[in-house]
């Protein structure tokens, strides 16, 4: 009878070292009360040492349209300055149709990934993904209360950031008067 598949594969990655980082990860992105990022970056740069990525990046899009005209946020962009190929990419999109993108890159002349490797990066990337989409979905959904089905401004959940609306003579007499917004 034939092992699990897992356990027959080798690995070039040291197993006890990425299940520490693993665990740090997971840990980070499961405790917003205690979420540090600076300690959640660091920890990514570390498992990106640990599978020799030389580059790392992960883009955010509020949609389809955004990302095809390439109007979207970097939130991280790990380079170790050396070249290298895409060994990794995925792309999500939320059920609020946000885009967040992840590519990995590897220098050409590094030690190979086996399939267990290949797992364990691809479980990574997800659960980052995950983390990403889950943050930065609470903000596209905040925003896109304020737009009815059709895209116009919803008029009926627009607030006043610093006062009512005036007409233009009170306006200039508030301004004459030294009204200050604070």
């Amino acid at each position: 009878m034939a092992g699990n598949k897992l356990h027959e594969m080798k690995s070039n990655i040291d197993e006890h070292e990425f299940h520490i980082l693993f665990e740090r990860l997971v840990d980070s992105m499961t405790n917003p009360a205690t979420f540090k990022r600076d300690e959640f970056v660091q920890i990514l740069f570390d498992l990106c040492k640990l599978f020799d990525i030389c580059r790392g990046v992960t883009e955010f899009y509020a949609g389809p349209v955004e990302e095809q005209l390439g109007n979207g946020e970097i939130l991280e962009d790990y380079n170790d300055g050396r070249k290298g190929e895409v060994v990794l990419f995925k792309r999500v999109v939320t059920s609020q149709f946000t885009v967040v993108k992840n590519t990995l890159w590897r220098p050409t002349n590094t030690f190979p990934l086996t399939e267990l490797d290949m797992q364990r990066l691809d479980l990574v990337i997800r659960s980052l993904i995950s983390f990403i989409s889950r943050n930065r979905l609470t903000t596209e959904v905040e925003r896109l209360a304020f737009f009815d089905v059709s895209g116009y401004p919803n008029l009926n959940t627009q607030g006043f950031y610093f006062d009512k609306p005036l007409p233009v003579d009170e306006f200039e007499k508030r301004l004459k008067d030294g009204y200050v917004v604070a």
